[in-house]
């Protein structure tokens, strides 16, 4: 699996578990607010996985550093969203490095990958 790859399946995967969220790990953010945020991140990895382009990764970089920005703003201004703010804060900027990345690595460097895995 290449690195597009994993971010769509770690970003789904983490969309998947804010909206099921059985045990509340995100406690301090309501039930919806957790929905809200889980199905934002699952949209974004399905507009990221049908249309792979430099300038949608762009944009999801972008909502993701918004997000942080965010979070972290909520951090600072709630002592009980705290720990839950700044967890979310920490994956949105995990998302948006990995993000930018990806969006500076150079096209034809994906397409050599993309062909030799596909004749390994």
């Amino acid at each position: 699996m290449n690195a597009d790859g994993l971010l769509l399946l770690t970003r789904t995967g983490y969309g998947v578990a804010l909206v099921v969220d059985p045990r509340g790990e995100h406690a301090g953010f309501s039930h919806s607010l957790r929905l809200v945020l889980g199905v934002r991140n699952l949209a974004q990895a399905a507009v990221c996985a049908a249309v792979p382009t430099p300038t949608v990764r762009g944009i999801g970089v972008g909502a993701d550093l918004l997000h942080a920005a965010s979070m972290l703003t909520v951090a600072a201004v709630s002592r009980r969203r705290r720990r839950a703010a700044l967890t979310q804060a920490g994956a949105a900027l995990a998302f948006a490095a990995v993000g930018a990345v990806l969006v500076r690595r150079p096209p034809q460097a994906a397409e050599h990958r993309r062909r030799a895995a596909s004749r390994s």
